[in-house]
């Protein structure tokens, strides 16, 4: 099947090769290419690009690297991994490259989820609830063992959405499973371990449990703040005006300052009490 491949326009602000590989990471996980599939030559991708064959040979050793293609001597290249591999691959260096379209997923993220952490801690039922302290629970015992703690910590936002009562949310937060998961992942490894974003996490719970909507609103708008600094804090700086664009929903005002702090104070004593099933002890 023959596929059409616009010439890029280079940005001078970054390398021609990264802004190459950037543009093939975009190309390989669009679903055009199928594993095993052998993918154009150099010479044919400088063709359909309009850029040289060295800087395409660079973006290429780059996607080897990454374990995206596989190059065969004399043989050519080859998307490597499978479907379902390749999604974190792309969302993974997606989030190193800024990508446009992985960045808008992380900026929906801070808009969406202290609406449906309000909305949870407004609509909750007891059987929800306990279902979201066993996996506060949960995440508490996973520390140390970050793979599990991936599962539990998008299952404990799943649920959120779960309680808040309102398909649409399931959904949005169902189809972008796999980011949450690298993301989660990159700030774990980011932060030195599970502790801040434990403790994060049982803030927002309590504030859920209590029933107070802006108060569980302000919490998940720290914990997105806290951890989108985790997240783009280790990259490269190359476009601020990005990086605000994504981390800006998040990042506190004086109302949000106002209430989440009430609502740490409120959350550290339920901690104290034991009136949050998911303390450290």
């Amino acid at each position: 099947m023959s596929i059409e491949i616009r010439p890029i326009e280079l940005a001078r602000r970054e390398s021609v090769a990264r802004e190459i590989t950037r543009h093939l990471i975009a190309v390989l996980g669009s679903g055009h290419y199928s594993p095993g599939t052998r993918l154009p030559s150099e010479r044919q991708w400088a063709d359909q690009l309009g850029i040289s064959r060295g800087a395409v040979r660079q973006a290429i050793k780059s996607l080897d690297l990454l374990g995206m293609v596989e190059v065969r001597p004399g043989d050519g290249t080859y998307l490597k991994t499978t479907e379902a591999e390749l999604l974190p691959d792309v969302i993974e260096w997606g989030l190193m490259l800024r990508q446009p379209q992985v960045m808008d997923l992380v900026e929906a993220r801070a808009y969406v989820e202290p609406i449906v952490a309000r909305l949870a801690a407004q609509r909750r039922d007891a059987k929800g609830l306990a279902e979201l302290g066993e996996i506060v629970n949960a995440l508490h015992g996973d520390d140390g063992n970050v793979a599990q703690y991936v599962e539990h910590d998008v299952a404990f936002h799943m649920k959120i959405a779960e309680l808040a009562g309102n398909a649409v949310f399931v959904d949005v937060l169902s189809s972008i499973r796999t980011l949450l998961r690298v993301w989660i992942r990159r700030v774990v490894i980011a932060a030195g371990g599970t502790g801040d974003s434990f403790e994060e996490h049982a803030r927002v719970f309590a504030m859920v449990e209590k029933g107070d909507g802006e108060g569980a609103a302000a919490m998940m708008t720290l914990h997105l703040a806290s951890a989108s600094a985790q997240l783009l804090g280790p990259l490269e700086t190359q476009e601020s005006a990005s990086v605000a664009r994504v981390v800006g929903p998040s990042e506190p005002t004086a109302d949000t300052i106002s209430v989440a702090a009430a609502a740490r104070a409120t959350a550290k004593t339920d901690l104290a009490d034991g009136g949050c099933r998911g303390q450290r002890h």
